[in-house]
């Protein structure tokens, strides 16, 4: 009996000791590409952390990432007409259900120069995005299962953002927002201008955003409600408008007929507006 003991004791030391060899031996992997003649761009990852950045004159995609005991992440790029796809796999499809959720997140860097764009789309299952001075872009899409998502600013047509666990931030916006969070809420919000249809959902979380100083309430028509949770404002204008108290919750509603739209809802949670 105390021989099988000690035999299984030996075992555990030495599968540690391979671990940790392995993980002292890991080596980061780097992937870097231009991306030439493309308006449309697509990028699909696993497990990955991915930072837009603006100002560089040539188009380019930068991919680090690490080794590990179930391979080496790769970057696959694909173009269709004006499209490139790039795919990031931190892990083998495989390996999937297997490794343990500490495998650390590589980054994607994506450059983009400042002139137009048609559309943006930024999928992660496991990873923060983050996008700097976003302008010049019809549309961009953001999405990620499990992290932040940090807009700096965006200046386009549409800003579409989808998070199911993790905060999101955004800075000033001049563009239409489909805003979407299951966990975590929106914090620093500036619409610059209340233009088409803007829809903001949270399930379990607080909205805080700011309005335009120029905001005419005969021009915009919304619909603010909370169903467990608080309205407040600083809005001058929109203190004029009454908010409904239903039961747990708060609303205030402007039922006019209108091209531009705001359409908030929170489930729980709070929703502030200044």
């Amino acid at each position: 009996m105390k021989r099988m003991k000690w035999m299984i004791g030996v075992l555990i030391l030495m599968i540690a000791g391979s671990i940790v060899a392995s993980n002292m031996s890991k080596k980061d992997v780097e992937y870097k590409s231009d991306l030439d003649n493309v308006k449309r761009i697509y990028v699909d990852a696993d497990i990955s952390n991915i930072v837009i950045v603006t100002g560089e004159q040539m188009m380019n995609v930068k991919y680090t990432g690490q080794k590990s005991l179930v391979g080496s992440p790769s970057m696959d790029i694909v173009y269709e007409k004006d499209q490139a796809i790039i795919k990031v796999k931190a892990i083998q499809k495989k390996w999937m259900t297997i490794v343990p959720g500490s495998t650390k997140r590589g980054e994607l860097v994506l450059n983009i120069p400042s002139r137009l764009l048609e559309h943006v789309q930024i999928n992660t299952r496991n990873g923060n995005i983050t996008a700097k001075n976003v302008s010049e872009i019809n549309q961009l899409s953001l999405s990620s299962s499990v992290g932040n998502i940090i807009v700096d600013s965006f200046k386009g047509d549409d800003l579409n953002i989808e998070a199911k666990n993790g905060s999101i931030k955004i800075g000033s916006v001049d563009g239409t927002v489909n805003i979407k969070n299951q966990t975590g809420s929106l914090k620093g919000l500036i619409f610059t201008h209340i233009k088409g249809k803007n829809k903001i959902k949270l399930s379990n979380g607080n909205v805080h955003i700011t309005l335009p100083r120029e905001l005419e309430m005969n021009e915009i028509s919304f619909n603010i409600a909370t169903k467990n949770g608080k309205i407040t404002s600083k809005n001058d204008r929109l203190l004029n408008e009454n908010i409904i108290k239903q039961g747990a919750g708060n609303r205030i509603v402007n039922n006019i007929k209108s091209d531009n739209e705001l359409d908030i809802s929170v489930s729980v949670g709070h929703i502030k507006i200044k």
